[in-house]
């Protein structure tokens, strides 16, 4: 699985799944507003201490989906005590976008050997 931490690019840039940079849309900029504020929620749990002195709230970005991933952390050993979404619908997700791109180019497969 390939994960991200949220980077900064130059105003008005997103990339794409390669990671070049693409110009901005729309959508991009309100997805990136809505992982910071995801991102300042985190900080203000962790901060209140809510949730003991050995866990951690943290929000990353899934490389392959660009989805933000919450994660419940031991802060000692790193391990991954609980994810939304889980690992298995991230990479549900992942195929399912990569079955549609390859439906939608012309002179493709057919859906069923597609999924195959």
């Amino acid at each position: 699985m390939q994960i991200s931490s949220i980077q900064s690019l130059p105003e008005g840039f997103t990339t794409d799944r390669a990671g070049t940079p693409q110009p901005e849309t729309i959508q991009d900029r309100s997805r990136q507003e809505h992982v910071r504020q995801l991102a300042q929620a985190a900080k203000a749990v962790n901060q209140s201490g809510q949730l003991g002195p050995d866990r951690e709230f943290t929000i990353i970005l899934d490389r392959e989906t660009g989805q933000p991933v919450i994660r419940l952390v031991d802060r000692q050993t790193r391990e991954v005590i609980h994810q939304i979404p889980e690992e298995r619908v991230l990479r549900m997700a992942e195929e399912f976008k990569r079955v549609a791109e390859k439906l939608a180019h012309p002179g493709g497969t057919d859906w069923q050997s597609t999924l195959g």
